[in-house]
């Protein structure tokens, strides 16, 4: 007989890669719960004592199976094939959960469609913990952008089979990553009700650091991806006070860091490169620069509504904020009074703001 409630937290990525289930995987932990996980890969996460590996189609074969799955089968019987096959489930109904979380949408019809469902889930509480939006767009360039170019009139009825699965009512808890996106989720009649979870880094026990030297030192810290506009804080560095400093911690492809390292060289020798932390070490690491520059340009609605780990790390590591106009950094900054925020995008812009600051300001 199980002494401990059992809950398994599902993902269609390999679980090691998503910080939102290891907190929850830490906070179920803490909690008194044994925890299995579902994802791709066969990698056990610590304290899991349970994962459920799932199918994935790469290459140049699995490119060809998913097209003709698409071509040929209704958006259920796509799921079961792509998704979620039936050895999976026999293998899950072994056990009886008491809570079951899915991330995104690409693994919710398992929790509420009743012909896809395992019995495992029977008497759980239902949880979808939604990242970002998931509106009909081209997922990536490359191999999968062309896939959605080409079956793209196949995949928009598979796509609004998993969005109206939303509504639901096999749903208890719908949680969101902030405000904007469950309002947006909220208004378009997909959900009915959500809370808001942050992906807030855990606390630091770090001391505020008075500072008295003249320069300071501006920082952004996260993944490198092209077409976000780390280019223009470049191009802003070129208008600094010539005591101030920008600098880049970058996580990412290392061959578009390599790409981009050689871009600021050839506009600003001055901008500085620094080598990223493990995870646990970065409000720590970042707490010896002054301002963090949190900059966005919302090519996509979910950089619109962006609202990530870098700002919750940059409050931990004691730093001012500077922000583009993205609404939720906006709502938290004019919150909290920690930092400041300019009205339209561009590097002229963002300089106007680096150039009206002083150490007496920052601090």
């Amino acid at each position: 007989m199980r002494n401990r409630p059992l809950a398994l937290l599902m993902t269609f990525a390999p679980p090691d890669a998503e910080n939102r289930l290891k907190t929850q995987l830490s906070v179920l932990q803490g909690l008194g719960f044994e925890v299995h996980t579902l994802g791709l890969g066969t990698n056990l996460l610590k304290g899991v004592t349970k994962h459920f590996e799932l199918p994935e189609s790469v290459g140049l074969w699995g490119f060809g199976k998913k097209a003709i799955v698409h071509l040929t089968r209704k958006p259920a019987g796509r799921f079961k094939n792509l998704r979620f096959p039936q050895r999976v489930i026999d293998e899950i109904n072994d056990f009886k959960y008491d809570l079951v979380v899915t991330h995104d949408l690409e693994l919710l019809p398992v929790l509420t469609d009743p012909d896809i469902s395992p019995t495992a889930f029977d008497s759980s509480i239902r949880q979808v913990d939604l990242h970002e939006l998931h509106e009909f767009t081209a997922p990536a360039a490359g191999l999968l952008g062309l896939m959605w170019w080409v079956l793209r009139h196949r995949l928009r009825p598979y796509h609004e089979w998993l969005f109206s699965q939303l509504s639901s009512s096999r749903i208890d808890l719908v949680t969101v990553v902030n405000q904007s996106i469950g309002e947006w989720y909220l208004g378009n009649r997909h959900i009915k009700h959500f809370e808001e979870i942050r992906n807030a880094a855990p606390y630091s026990d770090l001391e505020f650091e008075n500072r008295t030297e003249k320069g300071i030192r501006y920082l952004y810290h996260g993944k490198y991806a092209p077409k976000r506009g780390l280019e223009s804080l470049v191009q802003a560095s070129l208008a600094m006070n010539d005591q101030d400093s920008m600098n880049f911690m970058l996580t990412g492809n290392p061959r578009e860091i390599k790409a981009f390292r050689s871009y600021a060289a050839s506009k600003n020798p001055k901008v500085n490169f620094y080598p990223a932390v493990p995870m646990s070490q970065v409000c720590f690491e970042i707490s010896k620069f002054d301002v963090e520059i949190i900059y966005f340009e919302p090519v996509t609605k979910n950089l619109l509504y962006t609202l990530p780990n870098k700002f919750f790390e940059s409050v931990q590591g004691r730093l001012a904020i500077i922000s583009g106009p993205s609404p939720e950094l906006v709502r938290h900054i004019k919150h909290h009074n920690n930092g400041l925020y300019f009205d339209s995008w561009g590097s002229e812009n963002l300089a106007n703001v680096i150039r009206g600051l002083d150490r007496k300001r920052v601090e």
